[in-house]
């Protein structure tokens, strides 16, 4: 279908904010024309029309179609007529109109919908809703309530409005007797006037009332007394407090020094802690008061007293302060010796921990956790490496050669990480060859003939690298033969019978050379639906050869080559010519595929010649005309064949 323009004549757009009464529609006319200029031809269109808030929005706020008559190209319609234009669309912003024809694909621009000269005053219904920004001298809110308000009076006022002026007034003496608001908050204020305050009535109060919550509602009532424990505080006055009253603690019966303590569910005076002195202590009390009290020691039993010891390292004497001591010369030394700060094994044996039977100098049978190092000799030493690991600062080897591992096949070590090389023997090592390489210094074989692979169907490596020979079996091999080359000693075959290319029809060997022959299957028995071929010299005659150079730089040898060009002989016999399977599809001529039509010409030329010569023979002269004739003839049969 050809392209869909439209030429676009916005009627009126009414003022929906003030006449309420005006039908909240667009009226909308425009002209469809072809990418040519040229108007629709009469008939109806459907026409979807939305309408977005934003030029480039996706998704609409107002949707409508209508299938409407198209006449020299211009349609009218009533946007809003079928689907009603929501309140929630007050035009007070900038929109634009998009339109779809016959549920094609939305036509660009969108159009911006723009108001009538005379509907530019509806902007002041805008400003009696709201006011105009910076506007003076106007109530915007009353306690936070913004539109209209009403003001009804009740409880004896009354709300009176005279031009601008509201007039709030009660009965004289009873005042205001209800002042409501449901957010539970009462504001009075006066921003620009005098002082606004709320006075309490007075009227019918009684001396000491107080405002008190009872039975849903605030009231004026006379309070509870506060009640006290009489066995602690003396009430001297009635509270709530007025004056100089005050709540003092009570005197009458109560015992000197007694303090108040609370106990079997209420305070009362009680007598203080007692401290009482036992055998050997002596209580007394210090100046300023009773309520300082000293605790000393009396010399009750001078046999009694504690006393200090002291060893004599010479004398091997234990002494007692009060001049005796206990001889220990005759207990025998243990096999543990200090030396300074240190402590050794003096008897030369081994220490077990966890062990009566230790085989050496420590013997520890259990766990053994050291928070420092342990050091080997007087230099080696394995050290906490932190995270899970452990730092040795010397070689690691085994106490004898080819008879220890590290690891085993069912524990075995996550990953070895090295800087160095890895030695097999005494000369072989694999080491970094840098950037992901692995250098090895001698040969790399397999521990079992014709049983290990290098790489796997899944994992493969990349390429493969060889300044020698890749050796197949005992003999055959592939070798470097110089300049791009691949050198074999041996034949190249598939190995499946009629399953393998030499090259595709995108990728194509550029020579083939050759010191014998080229051989292609044609044993009848590989062959089905076998036909006399047709083709002969009426087709060789219609084909064309050429000698030409070859465009590809790679290609071109410097000599010209012979040949046919694939376009043509396709249409002559495309038996003879493949079609690559590249993009490209460049075309590929099977030149041994002419042999056969050639044979055929040879033999149909052949045939004139006998038959000439038959002619000849029997005496008779052909003239001109007649040899044109007989080799009209022959090509009509041969046509016929």
């Amino acid at each position: 279908m050809k392209n869909i323009f439209l030429s676009i004549a916005l009627v009126a757009l009414f003022s929906l904010d003030i006449l309420a009464q005006v039908p909240r529609v667009i009226s909308y006319q425009g002209v469809l024309t072809d990418n040519q200029g040229n108007l629709l031809p009469d008939g109806n269109r459907t026409l979807t029309l939305k309408l977005y808030d934003n030029l480039f929005s996706a998704v609409p706020i107002y949707t409508e179609s209508q299938t409407v008559p198209v006449v020299k190209g211009i349609f009218n319609v009533i946007i809003g007529s079928v689907n009603p234009i929501t309140t929630s669309i007050n035009f007070d912003r900038a929109y634009f109109l998009g339109v779809s024809v016959d549920f094609g694909s939305e036509l660009s621009p969108r159009t911006a919908l723009t108001a009538a000269p005379y509907a530019l005053r509806a902007e002041r219904a805008n400003v009696a809703e709201t006011l105009a920004p910076g506007a003076g001298g106007v109530v915007t809110s009353l306690n936070s309530s913004q539109g209209n308000i009403s003001l009804v009076g009740s409880g004896g006022t009354t709300v009176n409005q005279a031009g601008s002026t509201i007039t709030i007034s009660s009965q004289i003496g009873n005042g205001i007797t209800n002042l409501q608001n449901t957010d539970g908050m009462m504001n009075i204020t006066n921003p620009n006037g005098p002082n606004t305050g709320i006075n309490l009535n007075t009227t019918g109060v009684q001396e000491e009332q107080s405002l008190v919550f009872r039975s849903g509602k605030w009231q004026m009532a006379t309070h509870n007394k506060y009640n006290f424990d009489t066995d602690i505080f003396q009430v001297t006055t009635t509270l709530p407090f007025l004056g100089s009253s005050f709540v003092g603690l009570k005197t009458s019966g109560v015992s000197e020094n007694f303090i108040p303590k609370f106990r079997n569910g209420k305070w009362q005076f009680l007598p203080p802690l007692e401290i009482t002195a036992g055998p050997g202590i002596g209580l007394s009390t210090v100046t300023p008061g009773p309520d300082k009290i000293t605790i000393s020691a009396l010399d009750i039993s001078p046999n009694n007293e504690l006393q200090t010891l002291s060893f004599n390292t010479i004398s091997k004497q234990l002494t007692i302060s009060q001049g005796n001591s206990v001889d220990l010369s005759s207990i025998s030394g243990g096999p543990w010796t200090n030396s300074g700060n240190n402590i050794f094994n003096s008897n030369s044996g081994n220490v077990g921990i966890g062990t009566s039977s230790p085989i050496q100098k420590l013997h520890v049978n259990g766990n053994l956790r050291l928070q420092g190092g342990l050091f080997l000799g007087s230099a080696e030493q394995i050290v906490d490496g932190g995270a899970n690991t452990i730092a040795i600062n010397s070689h690691f080897r085994p106490d004898v050669s080819g008879s220890r591992d590290l690891g085993t096949t069912g524990a075995k070590f996550k990953d070895l990480h090295l800087s160095g090389s890895v030695f097999f023997g005494s000369t072989e090592t694999l080491s970094d060859g840098g950037s992901n390489t692995i250098a090895i210094n001698s040969t790399l074989r397999p521990s079992t003939t014709n049983a290990r692979d290098l790489g796997t169907s899944g994992v493969r490596f990349k390429d493969l690298y060889l300044t020698g020979k890749v050796l197949f079996g005992s003999i055959e091999a592939l070798s470097d033969g110089g300049a791009n080359t691949i050198m074999s000693n041996s034949t190249l075959r598939p190995d499946i019978n009629n399953a393998r290319d030499l090259g595709t029809s995108s990728l194509r060997w550029r020579d083939v050379f050759c010191s014998r022959n080229a051989f292609n299957g044609s044993d009848r028995r590989m062959k089905r639906d076998i036909k006399p071929l047709d083709y002969g010299m009426t087709e060789l005659k219609k084909l064309n050869v050429y000698s030409y150079q070859w465009k590809d730089t790679i290609m071109d040898d410097g000599f010209r080559n012979l040949g046919v060009i694939a376009q043509e002989l396709n249409e002559i016999m495309p038996e003879l010519v493949r079609v690559g399977s590249d993009g490209e599809k460049l075309m590929s001529v099977n030149y041994i595929g002419l042999i056969p039509v050639l044979i055929n010409a040879i033999k149909e030329q052949q045939n004139e010649i006998e038959l000439l010569k038959h002619h000849k023979v029997s005496g008779h002269t052909f003239t001109a005309n007649e040899v044109k004739q007989i080799k009209a003839m022959l090509s009509s049969e041969q046509a016929q064949r």
